[in-house]
Protein backbone atom coordinates (compact mmCIF):
# COMPACT_ATOMS: atom_id res chain seq x y z
CA UNK A 1 0.00 0.00 0.00
CA UNK A 2 2.75 2.47 0.90
CA UNK A 3 4.71 1.74 -2.26
CA UNK A 4 1.56 2.30 -4.29
CA UNK A 5 1.09 5.72 -2.65
CA UNK A 6 4.70 6.68 -3.43
CA UNK A 7 4.24 5.82 -7.10
CA UNK A 8 0.91 7.64 -7.19
CA UNK A 9 2.67 10.79 -5.99
CA UNK A 10 6.07 10.54 -7.72
CA UNK A 11 5.23 8.38 -10.73
CA UNK A 12 8.37 6.23 -10.69
CA UNK A 13 11.64 5.55 -8.86
CA UNK A 14 13.56 8.06 -10.96
CA UNK A 15 11.18 10.89 -10.03
CA UNK A 16 11.39 9.90 -6.34
CA UNK A 17 15.21 9.84 -6.56
CA UNK A 18 15.25 13.27 -8.23
CA UNK A 19 12.97 14.69 -5.52
CA UNK A 20 15.19 13.34 -2.72
CA UNK A 21 18.32 14.63 -4.44
CA UNK A 22 16.73 18.06 -4.90
CA UNK A 23 15.69 18.14 -1.24
CA UNK A 24 19.23 17.21 -0.16
CA UNK A 25 20.67 20.04 -2.27
CA UNK A 26 18.13 22.52 -0.91
CA UNK A 27 18.94 21.45 2.66
CA UNK A 28 22.67 21.96 2.06
CA UNK A 29 22.16 25.36 0.44
CA UNK A 30 19.97 26.54 3.31
CA UNK A 31 22.24 25.16 6.02
CA UNK A 32 25.42 26.51 4.42
CA UNK A 33 24.83 29.82 2.66
CA UNK A 34 27.65 30.84 0.39
CA UNK A 35 29.45 33.90 1.79
CA UNK A 36 31.59 35.45 -0.94
CA UNK A 37 33.54 37.25 1.80
CA UNK A 38 34.56 33.94 3.40
CA UNK A 39 34.80 31.23 0.76
CA UNK A 40 37.35 29.21 2.80
CA UNK A 41 34.85 29.18 5.68
CA UNK A 42 32.17 28.00 3.25
CA UNK A 43 34.45 25.15 2.15
CA UNK A 44 35.02 24.16 5.79
CA UNK A 45 31.27 24.12 6.42
CA UNK A 46 30.64 21.98 3.32
CA UNK A 47 33.42 19.61 4.45
CA UNK A 48 31.76 19.29 7.86
CA UNK A 49 28.37 18.62 6.27
CA UNK A 50 29.53 15.92 3.87
CA UNK A 51 31.54 14.18 6.57
CA UNK A 52 28.41 14.07 8.75
CA UNK A 53 26.12 13.19 5.83
CA UNK A 54 28.10 11.05 3.36
CA UNK A 55 24.82 9.65 2.05
CA UNK A 56 24.22 12.95 0.23
CA UNK A 57 27.41 12.52 -1.77
CA UNK A 58 26.61 8.85 -2.44
CA UNK A 59 23.34 9.90 -4.05
CA UNK A 60 25.12 12.43 -6.27
CA UNK A 61 27.79 9.86 -7.16
CA UNK A 62 25.15 7.27 -7.97
CA UNK A 63 23.49 9.60 -10.47
CA UNK A 64 26.86 10.22 -12.11
CA UNK A 65 27.62 6.49 -12.28
CA UNK A 66 24.23 5.83 -13.85
CA UNK A 67 24.88 8.62 -16.36
CA UNK A 68 21.56 10.25 -15.54
CA UNK A 69 22.54 13.83 -14.82
CA UNK A 70 19.04 15.01 -15.67
CA UNK A 71 18.00 14.18 -12.08
CA UNK A 72 20.03 17.14 -10.83
CA UNK A 73 18.10 20.36 -10.21
CA UNK A 74 18.42 22.82 -13.08
CA UNK A 75 19.91 25.54 -10.91
CA UNK A 76 21.91 24.12 -8.05
CA UNK A 77 23.68 27.42 -7.47
CA UNK A 78 21.48 30.47 -6.96
CA UNK A 79 22.13 33.43 -9.21
CA UNK A 80 22.64 35.64 -6.14
CA UNK A 81 25.66 33.53 -5.11
CA UNK A 82 27.42 33.90 -8.46
CA UNK A 83 26.59 37.61 -8.43
CA UNK A 84 28.08 37.94 -4.94
CA UNK A 85 31.27 36.25 -6.13
CA UNK A 86 31.41 38.54 -9.18
CA UNK A 87 31.00 41.59 -6.93
CA UNK A 88 33.80 40.37 -4.63
CA UNK A 89 36.00 39.80 -7.67
CA UNK A 90 35.33 43.35 -8.89
CA UNK A 91 36.36 44.65 -5.44
CA UNK A 92 39.60 42.66 -5.66
CA UNK A 93 38.67 40.33 -2.79
CA UNK A 94 38.64 37.15 -4.89
CA UNK A 95 40.90 36.12 -7.78
CA UNK A 96 39.10 37.45 -10.84
CA UNK A 97 40.58 34.88 -13.21
CA UNK A 98 37.89 32.36 -12.20
CA UNK A 99 34.39 32.28 -13.64
CA UNK A 100 32.16 32.38 -10.53
CA UNK A 101 30.27 29.14 -11.24
CA UNK A 102 33.49 27.29 -12.05
CA UNK A 103 35.06 28.58 -8.84
CA UNK A 104 32.16 27.24 -6.79
CA UNK A 105 32.49 23.85 -8.52
CA UNK A 106 36.19 23.74 -7.62
CA UNK A 107 35.45 24.71 -4.02
CA UNK A 108 32.86 21.94 -3.74
CA UNK A 109 35.38 19.49 -5.21
CA UNK A 110 37.88 20.50 -2.52
CA UNK A 111 35.32 20.22 0.25
CA UNK A 112 34.09 16.80 -0.83
CA UNK A 113 37.35 15.15 -1.86
CA UNK A 114 37.90 13.13 1.30
CA UNK A 115 34.38 11.84 1.66
CA UNK A 116 35.06 9.98 -1.61
CA UNK A 117 38.47 8.70 -0.56
CA UNK A 118 38.76 4.94 0.10
CA UNK A 119 41.11 5.79 2.99
CA UNK A 120 38.46 7.95 4.63
CA UNK A 121 35.73 5.35 4.14
CA UNK A 122 37.92 2.68 5.72
CA UNK A 123 38.77 4.90 8.70
CA UNK A 124 35.45 6.62 9.32
CA UNK A 125 34.30 6.57 12.87
CA UNK A 126 34.68 8.33 16.14
CA UNK A 127 38.14 7.12 17.07
CA UNK A 128 40.73 9.67 18.11
CA UNK A 129 42.79 8.83 15.02
CA UNK A 130 39.80 9.37 12.70
CA UNK A 131 38.93 12.66 14.41
CA UNK A 132 42.54 13.86 14.18
CA UNK A 133 42.70 12.91 10.48
CA UNK A 134 39.43 14.72 9.76
CA UNK A 135 40.61 17.85 11.59
CA UNK A 136 43.81 17.79 9.54
CA UNK A 137 41.88 17.28 6.30
CA UNK A 138 39.43 20.05 7.13
CA UNK A 139 42.30 22.45 7.80
CA UNK A 140 43.88 21.42 4.50
CA UNK A 141 40.76 22.11 2.41
CA UNK A 142 40.20 25.47 4.10
CA UNK A 143 43.85 26.43 3.46
CA UNK A 144 43.64 25.26 -0.17
CA UNK A 145 40.42 27.24 -0.68
CA UNK A 146 42.10 30.36 0.72
CA UNK A 147 44.98 29.96 -1.73
CA UNK A 148 42.59 29.31 -4.61
CA UNK A 149 40.55 32.47 -4.11
CA UNK A 150 43.36 34.80 -3.02
CA UNK A 151 43.70 37.70 -5.49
Amino acid sequence: MREERLYAYFGDKRALYAAVLDQNMQDVMQAIPLDAGDLPGFVGAVFDHVMLHPEHMRMVDWARLEGDLSVFPVTSLPLRDTQAISAAQEKGLIDSSWEPGDLVDMLFALATAWVRSPETAAGQGTTDAANTANQRRRAAVVLAAGKLVRP
